[in-house]
């Protein structure tokens, strides 16, 4: 992650933006599922079984990035040239590496009998996921051709995500994603509300930004201020979302953090005129909800599975 950084910071064409992208991408995914799936396991070989207020633990960092994220973000395209953007993630990653050097147990857990990866596996999912979200894009493009651009790539795509399905089942020892977990209801209903507030996250983290400039007149500087509301608000959630889970239950809390979340954005599509202050209040009570919602989400999806199965349940989700 902090070698692409730097090459991203590096780049002298789109190509090669677009590529250290790539590998940057890589690399932050495979972090990211480790930071849930490491202490999730850990608590599992301690007889931990409530796995909320972990995830709300380990959320807790993270949930930072909302808050500082755009307000630094907007100070360096105000003030520095966007490979800063890059280039701040070097001392950061650096200091990364030191903390685990120091902290991180050296026999990572299960490594004895990780089995091989499944090459096979990775192609069809990767290249069928490329695919699908190649032809998705081509919807937009001008001009398209509905057959070519759109249909057969997405077409394509998922019949190689059904044979990845077809030849996981069929793997009897180390399966790249284990599939088959899905048919336990609470593994299968955390991965279907995490596809939704997927989409519900990564669409208005696009259009938010976008929605306080061209429709509020905002400059970048003062829209990173407005959108730190709503990172403040998912760091706020984290003190009591453990709470209210034990209280009321996964299913309960999450309906009503999604319900709590479409309330909070249906003003932005109807109320282009509103006050700036209301609208900010507004972003901070649905970061409440955003950062409510995803913690019985990412906690449900280990009900019922042996510390063996948490990296598993953790690609489900993720």
């Amino acid at each position: 992650f902090v070698i692409s950084s730097a090459c991203c910071a590096a780049s002298t064409t789109t190509a090669a933006l677009i590529g250290f992208r790539a590998i940057q991408g890589i690399a932050a995914g495979m972090i990211l599922p480790l930071t849930q799936t490491l202490p999730v396991m850990e608590a599992r070989r301690a007889g931990i079984t409530r796995t909320a207020g972990i995830v709300a633990t380990i959320s807790l960092p993270i949930s930072l990035g909302p808050v500082l994220g755009p307000a630094v973000g907007g100070i360096i395209l105000n003030s520095l040239s966007w490979h800063w953007l890059f280039l701040v993630n070097i001392p950061l990653g650096i200091l990364a590496i030191l903390l685990a050097l120091r902290f991180m147990p050296r026999d990572a857990a299960g490594a004895d009998h990780a089995g091989r990866l499944d090459l096979a596996g990775l192609a069809l999912i990767s290249i069928g996921l490329v695919l699908v979200l190649l032809g998705l894009s081509n919807i937009a493009s001008q001009p398209a051709s509905v057959l070519i651009d759109v249909a057969l790539p997405i077409v394509a795509g998922m019949v190689l995500i059904a044979a990845f399905c077809q030849h996981t089942l069929r793997r009897t020892e180390s399966p790249l994603v284990n599939i088959r977990l899905l048919a336990l209801s609470a593994s299968r209903a955390a991965s279907i509300a995490s596809f939704f507030f997927g989409v519900c996250l990564y669409a208005a983290q696009f259009v938010l930004p976008l929605w306080w400039q061209q429709m509020h007149g905002a400059t970048v500087f003062e829209t990173g201020e407005y959108m730190m509301a709503q990172g403040i608000g998912v760091l706020v959630s984290r003190i009591f979302v453990r709470h209210i889970i034990d209280r009321f239950g996964d299913q309960a809390v999450s309906v009503t953090a999604f319900l709590l979340l479409a309330a909070t954005t249906l003003p932005f599509c109807i109320a282009h005129d509103a006050p700036t202050v209301p609208l900010v209040a507004l972003l901070f009570v649905r970061g409440l909800a955003q950062g409510t919602v995803n913690i019985p989400i990412n906690s449900a999806v280990y009900v019922g599975l042996s510390p063996e199965q948490a990296p598993h349940g953790t690609i489900l989700v993720r």
